[in-house]
């Protein structure tokens, strides 16, 4: 009885406290200075006029002799500590046009957004102004209490100091009510489409071992896919082009292991070693594009701290009909020198995917989109089973296996 006043009393303290501190505070009392943008922002940073010029004696001016030598500047607008955009630089001009639109889900308790601009330079970046819009403004609600979509244009002094040069932007926020229940993402060139098919993965393959689940009225029993399988013979079965982008790549992993490997070695006409694979395919005419993380630190003689493999995969492919790119993360263009070094030792793309050209499901001779995205990496140490030891490699059986890590993909027909 005692132990149910307790859980009663706290439940009524719980309730009283979210009347009034998460009430007040984030769903904005005509005296707090604080709310909750819930929804999504939609910001343009249109201009700058008169900016200051901290380019005079600057780093710059002593490397590169240049006739004018005048601030660089971009913007940058942030939600307390998350940063909303980055806008581009402008080389030397102090009355920048920039016409950049950005779209930024949000969900933040926040005071408002602050809008920083600033001096893009080779060692240290130098403020040339700040500007902040408080959230009050962007919160309007009608009568009945509901949030309004709202709209605000400026055009401001920066540090509201007019020496120091105007900004001119417009932010409007649309609240989560009025925001359409989709998952298509806002402002991107590809619309949301419908009807696909999606196969989810959790293992490179299935061994068997699953457990018996059943699903449905008529208890259809679910059978785990196999993705490197699934990615051979799409592969095989591609008649135009294919398209494969990753951190890394192994031309030497083998697609099909065990018995699946023996098997295709005796019967099939399509090699199951990836590197091989795409040559094959490639001479057959069908387009092969295949873009690759370049390690900073790799070279002809030294295959980089990475391990990724893009030496061999550059070497192995040149001079064939497969289009194999090499990219690094450069950084933007408003990253200092040292900066952009950083980003091209450390930070990689990820976007994995494989996509290909395969035969419509219905049989009619057409072709559709098939894609394979998510975590999938042709690599050394990714395949793996239900069985397979996260802390041991495998067995002779399955070559060039190393540590094996798990990996989670998803396959899209469009």
């Amino acid at each position: 009885m005692e132990l149910a006043t307790s859980a009663k009393s706290l439940t009524k303290d719980t309730a009283d406290f979210a009347k009034s501190a998460v009430m007040t505070k984030l769903f904005k009392a005509p005296t707090s200075e604080f709310a909750i943008l819930w929804g999504l922002l939609h910001i343009k940073i249109v201009r700058c006029k008169n900016l200051r010029n901290l380019d005079k004696l600057g780093l710059k001016s002593l490397i590169v002799k240049r006739k004018k030598d005048l601030s660089d500047p971009y913007v940058t607008a942030w939600l307390e500590d998350y940063r909303l955009l980055k806008t581009r630089f402008v080389d030397d001009d102090l009355d920048p046009v920039f016409d950049e639109e950005f779209y930024c889900p949000v969900s933040h308790v926040t005071e408002g957004i602050k809008f920083k601009v600033k001096d893009k330079d080779v060692v240290k970046d130098e403020s040339l102004g700040t500007y902040f819009l408080p959230v009050q403004e962007l919160i309007q609600m009608n009568e009945d209490g509901d949030l309004q979509r709202v709209g605000v244009h400026k055009v401001v002094y920066l540090d509201g100091k007019k020496s120091h040069g105007s900004l001119e932007f417009f932010v409007e926020f649309l609240p989560v009510r009025m925001l359409a229940h989709t998952m298509e993402v806002p402002g991107v060139y590809f619309k949301q489409t419908k009807g696909n098919d999606v196969k989810l993965y959790m293992n490179a393959d299935d061994d068997g071992s699953a457990p018996i689940v059943t699903y449905g009225e008529d208890a259809k029993v679910w059978k785990p896919p196999r993705l490197w399988r699934d990615i051979y013979d799409s592969i095989c079965s591609a008649k135009h082009f294919i398209y494969m982008a990753g951190w890394s790549f192994d031309i030497d992993q083998y697609l099909l292991r065990g018995e699946d490997l023996k098997e295709a070695e005796r019967l099939s006409s399509y090699p199951a070693k990836l590197g091989d694979l795409l040559l094959k395919k490639s001479e057959e005419g069908v387009v092969v594009n295949l873009m690759q993380w370049d390690d900073y630190s790799s070279n002809f003689a030294f295959p980089g701290m990475m391990g990724t493999y893009d030496e061999k995969t550059r070497e192995f492919f040149q001079g064939t009909n497969v289009n194999s790119m090499f990219m690094s993360m450069e950084g933007g263009d408003v990253n200092t020198i040292f900066e952009g070094q950083n980003k091209k030792m450390a930070f990689t793309h990820h976007q994995k995917f494989i996509m290909m050209d395969t035969p419509k499901k219905n049989g009619d001779g057409g072709k559709e989109l098939l894609a394979f995205v998510g975590g999938i990496d042709l690599t050394e140490g990714r395949w793996d089973n239900r069985k397979v030891s996260i802390t041991t490699s495998l067995n002779f059986s399955y070559p060039f296996a190393g540590l094996n890590l798990c990996e989670f993909a998803v396959i899209i027909v469009l």
